[in-house]
């Protein structure tokens, strides 16, 4: 598996007139008129605060709000019988870690906030190192004080050539969620029991306790909560 880098408030100016007794009635200001104005105004002003406060506070359409919701596909095609529901219950188990919401999308959606796994075969456009299975990458954005992913990809090799590879079944629990590890953030690690470490061991490897802390900030950067048990 590939070693992947992480990622003023404006008021109405008001005009005091003084009339003396003496003026005449016809140089006194149209009182209905004036009252008619002021009314207009206060009204303008209870129409227009709360629909220009709201966006502003928002801080704009389509920008990051904390933790924001990440989308994302599967395409399946060179893969493994079980590739989608590889990849759904590794994205249930970081969301778990995480705090973030990872929302399954048809594969021909384009949401701005999206990731996407494949299988692609030895003839695709990517060329595989001797021994690679997997590889993500990843962009991470800093909005409005939280860091979320603007896209990410993650290519698994095609499952024919990846067992050619290990000459047999491939553990693809392991392979896909050491790569979606990468997109979080995940750096590799030298406990042979993690996912994340860097090779295969042909032993069940597991989200050990420093996988665990690494999701948990993460999901806080981006303003989410994780679980209770991974705190």
């Amino acid at each position: 598996m590939a070693k992947v880098s992480p990622p003023a408030e404006r008021g109405a100016e008001r005009g005091v007139v003084a009339v003396s007794p003496s003026t005449a009635a016809s140089e006194r200001p149209d009182l209905p008129v004036l009252y008619g104005m002021v009314a207009a105004v206060m009204a303008l002003a209870v129409i227009v605060v709360p629909i220009v406060v709201p966006v502003a506070l928002a801080g704009g359409v389509g920008s990051a709000q904390r933790c924001t919701p990440i989308g994302y596909a599967v395409d399946a095609g060179l893969g493994p019988p079980n590739a989608v529901e590889l990849v759904t219950e590794a994205f249930r188990e970081v969301e778990a870690m995480t705090g973030i919401r990872f929302v399954s999308t048809a594969p021909g959606a384009s949401p701005r906030r999206r990731l996407r796994a494949s299988w692609a075969g030895e003839a695709g456009a990517m060329a595989w190192r001797s021994i690679e299975l997997g590889r993500a990458t990843v962009v991470w954005a800093s909005e409005n004080g939280f860091n979320t992913i603007l896209s990410g990809e993650v290519v698994f090799r095609g499952l024919v050539d990846a067992e050619r590879i290990e000459g047999g079944p491939v553990d693809w629990y392991t392979v896909v969620r050491h790569e979606i590890g990468h997109l979080l953030g995940l750096p590799h690690l030298p406990d042979r029991v993690s996912v994340m470490h860097p090779t295969l061991t042909g032993r069940p490897a597991v989200w050990t306790v420093q996988d665990r802390l690494a999701l948990a900030e993460r999901g806080r950067a981006a303003g989410c909560v994780p679980s209770a048990g991974v705190r």
